[in-house]
């Protein structure tokens, strides 16, 4: 098997609801399979919400993408921030965003190159964290 150097866990959180971007072996077909050329290692999001001092998973909060596991840090920060404005409303009161994870699940490469293209300022709110440490 090959080795290959992916994106570390992304954390991003605001008001009480996180976003986790991270690889966990997944790929086109199940598991990345990189004996296979067309395989590649996707990014699968999972929303979080604070109950108390505790995370908890959300309900159908956790999809994994079309996108590359090898997508700078960068830009994955940005797709969190992205995914994290779009369900942090949800989330945070505890109702259902399957529709709108599931709607998410499609990202990928345009969609980062996409996000590429704006400053990571155009994504802070008051609030935001970005794996844990206060963001600028």
């Amino acid at each position: 098997m090959v080795e290959i150097e992916v994106v570390d866990r992304v954390d991003v959180e605001r008001d009480g609801v996180r976003v986790a971007f991270e690889w966990i072996g997944e790929g086109w077909d199940g598991d990345y399979n990189s004996d296979h050329p067309e395989d590649e290692p996707l990014l699968r999001f999972t929303v979080y919400r604070r109950v108390g001092d505790e995370l908890v998973d959300v309900d159908s909060g956790s999809y994994c993408t079309a996108v590359s596991a090898l997508t700078s840090r960068d830009v994955v920060i940005q797709l969190a921030l992205a995914v994290l404005d779009r369900v942090e409303d949800h989330a945070r009161v505890g109702q259902s965003i399957r529709r709108i994870a599931e709607e998410l699940s499609w990202l990928d490469e345009t969609d980062a190159q996409r996000v590429a293209k704006r400053s990571l300022a155009s994504f802070l709110r008051p609030g935001t964290t970005i794996d844990d440490q206060p963001a600028a």
